[in-house]
């Protein structure tokens, strides 16, 4: 009678450990990703992607609906990847020190997508995994979305990114409009409003710089 008891006891904590094993999968390291929540439909096709390919890695996505929501949680909540829906706002969490980097990888609407491993993240290994995924996987989201190509790398990108990116700088004008331009321009001769956004003698190495007064993120052309 002891015996069979201990023995179904043994079953029972075996199949209990299974069970415990199998549902929280503890091998598992995961990373938090904050995103816009009009980028769900993007972000729930690149989680199960990413997840289907990695064994070790799992991610935890989290919504934010607008600029403040996104310093609240970066404050309160352990963050390691932030998606941005604009430059402006990125090059900001940047200068407030939120993120040392961030890289403009695709557009819709009026959304501009950027991404960024957050500063102090205990999981860098794995977000930059995370942000690697997401830049090399662009065929995941190009039906919903507009793919950058090349993806731009705004501040001090991580070595292992760097080739797949084009290193970009924000500039801002009198009437603190900014544009993005390229980081291997070293002198901006001037910076004017315009209709149409111009670039003059960037091969000479000095440039004229226009911002549309409509749009001040508009592309150059």
């Amino acid at each position: 009678m002891r015996r069979e008891f201990i023995a179904v006891f043994l079953i029972v904590l075996i199949a209990a450990v299974a069970y415990f094993m199998v549902y929280t999968k503890p091998w598992i390291t995961r990373i938090s990703v904050l995103y816009p929540e009009d980028a769900s439909d993007i972000f729930s096709e690149l989680k199960a992607r990413f997840e289907d390919g990695n064994w070790f890695t799992g991610v935890n996505l989290k919504t934010y609906t607008d600029g403040e929501h996104i310093r609240e949680s970066l404050d309160l909540e352990k963050v390691d990847v932030v998606i941005l829906d604009h430059v402006d706002v990125a090059e900001d969490l940047r200068r407030e020190g939120y993120v040392d980097w961030f890289i403009e990888y695709a557009n819709r609407s009026r959304s501009v997508y950027c991404i960024a491993v957050v500063k102090g993240s205990a999981h860098q290994s794995q977000a930059l995994e995370f942000v690697r995924f997401v830049l090399e996987n662009s065929k995941v989201y190009s039906s919903l979305c507009t793919v950058v190509t090349p993806a731009r790398g705004f501040g001090d990108i991580p070595e292992e990114l760097q080739q797949l990116v084009a290193k970009y700088k924000v500039i801002v004008d009198w009437a603190n409009r900014s544009v993005a331009i390229p980081e291997n321009i070293r002198r901006v001769v001037s910076l004017v409003p315009v209709i149409t956004v111009s670039i003059i003698m960037e091969g000479a190495g000095d440039l004229l710089v226009g911002v549309d007064r409509i749009s001040p993120t508009s592309e150059f052309l």
